[in-house]
């Protein structure tokens, strides 16, 4: 018997670790790099694990993910995610991300992260003008 072979266009580490979750209702998702002291899959990469269960239509994960990524929210990292192009795909993400943001505004401008970030997107002047144009428009909106 010839053996089938089924081309997946995912990260394979991560389809892995739904399908693991499709017959255990188990996972793991963490902040940390250190993935070896789980006795499960585990990832780092939530918004991966997001976008292949939104696509999938897995909407029990989709939802833990998403209140995963809700919940690992810091004033350091939210800079990167709200004007980062995965929130920007995914809409509930990026409401979710801008809502966080503009929520802490007055503490996140003070960060490093937020200057750093600002800073890099200089080197860029297409995405640059994307962001500043974001940025424009959630405070507009926030008023």
């Amino acid at each position: 018997m010839p053996r089938r072979l089924v081309k997946i266009p995912d990260d394979y580490d991560l389809f892995h670790i739904i399908l693991f979750y499709l017959y255990t209702d188990r996972i793991c998702f963490t902040t940390t790099s250190d993935t070896t002291k789980f006795d499960i899959p585990t990832t780092i990469n939530t918004e991966g694990i997001y976008a292949i269960a939104h696509r999938l239509m897995l909407d029990s994960l989709t939802v833990k993910a998403l209140h995963f990524l809700q919940a690992s929210c810091t004033l350091q990292n939210i800079t990167a995610r709200a004007f980062g192009k995965f929130g920007a795909t995914h809409e509930v993400v990026g409401e979710m991300y801008d809502n966080y943001f503009m929520k802490n505004w007055d503490e996140i401008v003070e960060t490093n992260e937020f200057e750093e970030f600002f800073l890099e997107m200089e080197k860029d002047p297409e995405e640059y003008i994307r962001v500043n144009t974001k940025l424009r428009e959630m405070i507009r909106n926030h008023e």
